[in-house]
């Protein structure tokens, strides 16, 4: 069973006007390839950095985890919030690209 809705929202999970949503009653099953082509779309460090994506639909990327920082509790607004600060590098292994990433 899965749900299909609309894909909106202030971040879109994806560029397509459906999402498709799995439930508890939900079985996955293991499968051959229906074709061997690339199926995904993977954008490229440099392109988020000039701004070629729309900031409000996600993108997928394969990286690399560069560094990664200590998990800190901290107080903002009144609550207790974690943030954990960690820096990401594209498949390409150029050393030049790289994204540091704040994540609340």
């Amino acid at each position: 069973m899965f749900t299909l809705n609309y894909a909106g929202g202030q971040l879109r999970p994806t560029n397509h006007l459906y999402k498709m949503t799995l439930t508890n009653g939900t079985t996955v099953m293991g499968s051959e390839p229906v074709f061997d082509s690339m199926f995904l779309s993977l954008a490229k460090f440099q392109k988020i950095q000039n701004g070629e994506f729309n900031p409000y639909i996600l993108v997928d990327v394969i990286v690399l985890i560069v560094s990664l920082g200590e998990l800190q509790n901290l107080e903002a607004n009144n609550k207790h919030t974690t943030k954990l600060e960690f820096e990401i590098r594209d498949e390409t292994l150029l050393g030049h690209v790289k994204i540091l990433i704040v994540e609340w």
